[in-house]
């Protein structure tokens, strides 16, 4: 059997993560996208939304002389139209790592409100809840050319993996076909860490993503600035286009800590020593990565209520991003200090649920997956 893997970038975000190790436990051939488009502003658009043939037939000399018997695609935002057509006539497949692939604003939530959407893309309904702040003539041209790459995809991919129940719904709604669930791996051994006991971490509230809004930081900092939690740190490790506004929003409060470029070995320090960290997505979260890791390190973790995360946490743990006028997380977060020790045992019981998340059955599960499609008829 001979996989050919195709992701945008070697190193990004947690859909690298999944990709590499998905590469690496059965050492199958990989091309990175990066690697075969200019790197300047032009190339970037011009491959983003127009198909580019050089590129077309470098993945076609690829596909060629390795022969794969099957295709698996991960993210490809960087040239979505040259590799639909590039692949077209392989058995294919994708694992589908956001709502971005069927929604247009890529939220899978209303911009305007955070409330959930139904992933059904509907002119009417997209630019009053989603497109109501941008320039109306661009966004209806973008609008009908992401409908286009949505029906190619329908088209020329067979089967589909998703990571969560949630987000596999949404391509249901949107009449997609042979669609399978897949639970994105541990990116590490479980027995490899070794975590202090959870008595003498510091009290610390811990943020890991993108300072972004669709992530919901910037509705965290407005309940953290507003709560009675002296004895308490809030460290923030990412970067975005927030980071200064809320670096000089909380610069009168000395609990906040706003902390980048710190490498993978070093964030998983802070994970050892921290007792709470938070996940306050308001767009849709397919299945972050990130909760699995908190988990194994022995935090309590707390998210919203957006689509994937209740399939990973307690619904204890949950709460929701369309009440942030009410205070939701500030009452979750006062009853959590109040009551920590239950909460923990919560968090553990959710650890104990995750641990079936490991590479060998991620692997197992995938390659029973492979062998449907190579039987299967359906070209």
């Amino acid at each position: 059997m001979k996989i050919l893997h195709i992701n945008d970038y070697k190193n990004w975000g947690w859909a690298e993560v999944i990709c590499n190790i998905t590469y690496k436990l059965m050492w199958w051939k990989i091309v990175y996208l990066e690697n075969l488009i200019w790197a300047n502003k032009f190339s970037r658009l011009f491959n983003q939304f127009l198909f580019n043939p050089f590129l077309y037939f470098k993945l076609k000399k690829i596909i060629n002389t390795y022969k794969p018997d099957i295709i698996h695609l991960h993210n490809y935002n960087l040239a979505p139209l040259t590799v639909l057509l590039a692949v077209k006539k392989y058995k294919t497949i994708q694992t589908v790592h956001a709502s971005g692939q069927i929604c247009p604003s890529s939220w899978g939530v209303y911009r305007k409100n955070y409330k959930k959407c139904n992933l059904k893309p509907e002119i009417k309904k997209c630019f009053k809840n989603c497109f109501f702040d941008k320039p109306k003539f661009l966004w209806i041209i973008y609008y009908f050319w992401h409908r286009f790459i949505s029906f190619l995809r329908k088209k020329y991919i067979k089967w589909f993996i998703f990571p969560s129940v949630a987000l596999k719904k949404g391509f249901e709604k949107n009449w997609f076909k042979n669609l399978v669930v897949i639970r994105n791996p541990l990116p590490f051994e479980v027995k490899q860490i070794e975590n202090p006991p959870f008595y003498i971490k510091e009290n610390i509230i811990l943020y890991v993503w993108k300072l972004i809004k669709l992530k919901g930081v910037n509705l965290l900092v407005k309940q953290l600035k507003e709560i009675d939690l002296q004895w308490r740190k809030f460290i923030f490790i990412g970067d975005g286009p927030l980071r200064n506004f809320l670096i000089n929003y909380t610069k009168d409060d000395d609990r906040f800590f706003f902390i980048w470029k710190v490498k993978y070995n070093q964030i998983k320090n802070f994970y050892k020593k921290s007792k709470i960290l938070i996940i306050p997505s308001v767009w849709f979260d397919n299945f972050p990565t990130t909760i699995l890791e908190w988990l194994i390190f022995n935090n309590i973790v707390l998210g919203s209520n957006k689509w994937g995360i209740p399939e990973i946490l307690d619904k204890k743990l949950i709460f929701d991003t369309e009440k942030w006028s009410i205070n939701s997380l500030k009452l979750k977060l006062l009853d959590v200090v109040k009551n920590i020790n239950e909460y923990f045992k919560i968090s553990q019981k959710c650890k104990k649920n995750i641990l079936k998340f490991s590479k060998y059955e991620y692997k197992k599960n995938l390659l029973k997956f492979y062998k449907l499609i190579l039987n299967s008829n359906d070209e």
